[in-house]
């Protein structure tokens, strides 16, 4: 299967979110599926022991370029995460997924 058969993935997906993306890339209409982290995360190539609070899938479809460390990922709550690490899915050389390691920001007052 080529790359163009795994753009917009999220069409055939159940529990799609419409996510903002904010840093180093800024669009308000991004697909993204929220999974629990798998423990331990492999993070730029040796084990992690951080922990995060999710795993946000980003449709690379959908967003200008991939989200960065740094970079800021708001769901549909409102509800604000930080990009700690990104890996990249590919076929044939076109990323498709981006698999964003986040942690949840926390409010303060």
């Amino acid at each position: 299967m080529d790359a163009a058969a795994h753009q917009n993935w999220y069409q055939w997906t159940d529990g799609i979110e419409t996510v903002s993306v904010a840093g180093s890339v800024t669009d308000s209409s991004v697909k993204a599926l929220r999974s629990a982290p798998r423990q331990p995360e492999i993070a730029g190539g040796e084990l992690s022991v951080d922990s995060y609070d999710l795993v946000w899938s980003v449709d690379a479809g959908t967003i200008a370029s991939g989200p960065v460390p740094g970079d800021t990922i708001t769901d549909s709550g409102s509800v604000v995460y930080t990009v700690m690490y990104v890996a990249t899915d590919s076929v044939g050389g076109t990323n498709v997924t981006y698999h964003c390691q986040c942690r949840k920001q926390v409010a303060t007052t």
